[in-house]
Order: structure tokens, then sequence, then C-alpha cells
């Protein structure tokens, strides 16, 4: 049996320098019913998601920040959230928090074949009060525009 690969080429995306301000997404707040329906859909127990306060997990904060990228219109095409690379939360964040991202886009790997982007994004948390409250890198995929024909 034959295998098949997908012809790709690579290439390395540089992000803002460091005098500039990095991109940002638009600020969104995570509700306490948010927190318990994402509970409830996962099968999350863990009871710091269920006792007063209600600490947002991880994964609903990812959730989050995909659709804030996705709603930004920060890439052209169609993001699909793929694969959490790395991720770090330093402080937790509770229900009625508000959160935002600056984030820097590390590599792109194009599928020729495909006419798709693997991106790679490093990204950084905030609350309301501006501090920082988590970071890491996730892969996305990027498809192409629906045609409107």
């Amino acid at each position: 049996m034959r295998t098949r690969t997908a012809r790709t080429t690579a290439s390395t995306v540089t992000g803002p320098s460091m005098d500039s301000v990095p991109p940002r997404t638009n600020q969104v707040q995570i509700s306490e019913v948010e927190i318990a329906d994402f509970c409830a859909r996962t099968g999350d127990d863990n009871t710091i998601h269920h006792q007063q306060p209600r600490v947002v997990p991880a994964l609903l904060v990812m959730e989050k920040l995909a659709r804030l990228f996705q709603q930004g219109n920060l890439v052209d095409g169609i993001p699909v959230f793929r694969e959490i690379i790395r991720q770090k939360f330093l402080r937790a964040l509770h229900g009625g928090d508000f959160i935002y991202a600056t984030y820097s886009v590390q590599t792109v790997k194009t599928i020729t074949r495909l006419n798709i982007l693997v991106v790679v994004v490093s990204f950084k948390v905030y609350n309301q009060d501006d501090q920082m409250v988590g970071q890491g890198e996730w892969e996305m995929t990027i498809l192409p525009k629906l045609s409107s024909n």
C-alpha cells in the first residue's frame, strides 16, 4: 500500500518587535453560568469549579481565546483550534472576570495540496486589571474562506 503525503512549505513569521505593542484580542467576560455549563458539558467535577468563588477551568479560557481569535478576523481564513502545545496559568480567574490576550504568530507551515496553513501562536492572557494570568502556545489550522458562489 502506498503512503500519501502532503507537500508542505515551511516558513517562520517574525512577530512584532520589542518596541511595538503586540496585537490583542477584544475583551470578554466569563460568567458563572458559562463555568457551570462548561463543567456540565465536559463532566468536570473538580470542586474548585463548583464552589464559590468558582475558578474558571483552563480549557474554558482556551475555548474563549479561540473564539476571540476567530471573531477578531485575525487571520485570512477560518481558524480551527488543533492543539495546546503548552499553557501555564499564573493566577486564578473567577466567574465574572474579563479576559483578553496578546499574541504573536511564531511559525506557519503551508500544506499546498490541501490549501491550508498550520499556525503556531504564542499568547498571553490578561484579566480586567491588566495582570497577566496565563501564557502558552497553541496550534491552529487555517482553512480557506468559503466562496460565496
